[in-house]
């Protein structure tokens, strides 16, 4: 029994450390992901860790850009937040991906698309960094 679960989290811990290649995008555009972080200086945030924090949002956009433009990829996770989240501990670092080695699809604030178009706009709230404070 105790081999069996040696070779579960060696398996695991392979699997965590392997390169991870998201599918390239389909369609005319690349991708283009702006961060921001909206602070709003007049709310203090009655469920932050710290009193008398201001109410803080962090958007990431993804948005439609011009696939002939050169730009920089853009880290699937961005780097700071990588690091306010820290490595994980224990057992969960057997089962949870490392996320710095999942390769990037996205560039960092191109330009959009030179012709005039309107595209959909989907909101999501996702959560992952709900424990984070910055």
């Amino acid at each position: 029994m105790c081999s069996v679960f040696v070779l579960l989290l060696t398996l695991l811990w392979r699997e965590r450390n392997q390169p991870v290649e998201l599918p390239i995008p389909t369609g005319t555009f690349a991708v283009g992901r702006a961060i921001y972080d909206w602070i709003d200086h007049t709310t203090v945030d009655t469920l932050a860790p710290v009193p008398g924090t201001k109410r803080e949002l962090l958007v990431w956009i993804w948005y439609p850009s011009d696939p002939g433009q050169s730009g920089t990829p853009d880290d699937y996770v961005p780097a700071q937040m990588r690091a306010a989240i820290g490595p994980a501990q224990g057992l969960m670092s057997y089962v949870t991906r490392d996320v710095s080695k999942v390769r990037r699809i996205v560039f960092a604030n191109p330009d959009l698309p030179a012709q005039p178009k309107s595209y959909p706009v989907v909101i999501i709230r996702a959560g992952a960094s709900a424990g984070v404070v910055g």
